[in-house]
């Protein structure tokens, strides 16, 4: 099964940053749907990020970097703890350097680079953050380099 995700792009961003932003036309804002795989993750994914097994809520909007390059925002919810996902992570992203760093709330983040890609990773604790689900919620943040 399929499921449609729709895709936000707001171009423009850096015209109102400037103080002659009063003078300049507000930013386009692009709205596309996209079909997402049956993991949730749009077809244009980075293949080298794997999806989360069991993951839960997937969100997955891709908006434009601040060089013009795509950047993914996975969020999901997962039954599983924060050090079972970055361990997940940390034996399934092939070809990326990187380190993961636990906060005394029993948060997880780690960062990890490989020549085309930047992935960050968030997980936290108690479930979503309204805690309304027991497990963890989890972002990871995929951009091009």
């Amino acid at each position: 099964m399929r499921a449609v995700i729709v895709v936000t792009t707001i171009a423009s961003l850096s015209a109102m940053a400037t103080p002659a932003c009063k003078d300049k036309a507000p930013p386009e804002v692009v709205v596309s749907k996209v079909e997402a795989g049956s993991d949730g993750l749009p077809p244009d994914f980075p293949p080298s990020v794997p999806a989360y097994p069991g993951a839960k809520d997937v969100v997955a909007p891709k908006t434009l970097g601040p060089q013009g390059g795509p950047v993914w925002n996975v969020s999901f919810s997962t039954t599983d703890n924060p050090d079972a996902v970055l361990s997940y992570y940390a034996a399934n992203l092939h070809g990326f350097r990187g380190a993961g760093e636990n906060l005394p709330s029993g948060e997880r983040v780690s960062l990890w680079e490989s020549q085309q890609y930047s992935v960050s990773l968030r997980a936290i604790p108690g479930g979503t953050p309204d805690a309304q689900v027991a497990g963890t919620a989890v972002t990871v943040t995929v951009s091009r380099r």
